[in-house]
């Protein structure tokens, strides 16, 4: 499934710490470009479809992006390094998620906002 986006106005943004900057980085390449780094915040060519928020004092809050070249989960943790994964459809991404519990709360707010049906 594709979500229509103007791509001159879709820009996405993440904070980096520096225990996952590089990681974070590396993620975003291989689904979008990096068009802009200042100071901790790395601007890329990608849209926010889905912004949710944290639970159990573990997550504060996970972004999914569609990008040129698939899409985006990236989630700010409480403690501990910051985590994203990527992938070429959404279920890849939800898939891959080292945090089952950020991948079924980010099908649940797909499924709230119509980007994906509960049959998946």
């Amino acid at each position: 499934m594709t979500i229509p986006t103007n791509s001159q106005q879709a820009r996405g943004m993440i904070f980096v710490k520096d225990d996952a900057a590089d990681a974070i980085k590396q993620a975003i390449k291989k689904v979008s470009k990096i068009i802009g780094i200042e100071d901790n915040k790395v601007f890329f060519e990608g849209k926010r479809i889905v912004e949710g928020h944290g639970f159990a004092l573990r997550v504060n809050s996970y972004d999914l992006y569609q990008c040129p070249g698939g899409y985006l989960l990236h989630t700010y943790m409480e403690k501990g390094p910051n985590w994203a994964v990527t992938g070429k459809t959404i279920q890849d991404v939800l898939d891959r998620a080292p945090d089952q519990q950020v991948a079924r709360r980010a099908h649940g707010l797909l499924i709230q906002k119509n980007l994906l049906h509960a049959s998946h």
